[in-house]
């Protein structure tokens, strides 16, 4: 979802159309660089969940799991948020 500040704004956004947002955030706080009204709006808010420093992938054909580090990961699918149930 972009850099920390618009991450911050677009998981809000996403959070009030659908039950679950997770957002990942690289590095030990989602504080650091992302304004203190965004940290607190987040922290209030039930339907969103703040993962920290590493992912853990797995492939759905093979259903072997790996973790990375998330540090580096970038990831954009589509223009507009699309819920699957």
């Amino acid at each position: 979802m972009g850099g920390r500040n618009s991450a911050g704004q677009a998981a809000l956004h996403v959070a009030r159309s659908t039950e679950r947002v997770l957002l990942l955030v690289r590095g030990s706080s989602q504080a650091e660089g992302m304004s203190e009204y965004l940290v607190t709006e987040i922290g209030s808010t039930t339907r969103i969940e703040v993962r920290l420093e590493w992912l853990e992938l797995r492939d759905t054909r093979s259903r072997r799991t790996r973790r990375e580090d998330a540090s580096a990961l970038f990831v954009l699918i589509g223009a507009a948020p699309r819920i699957a149930s």
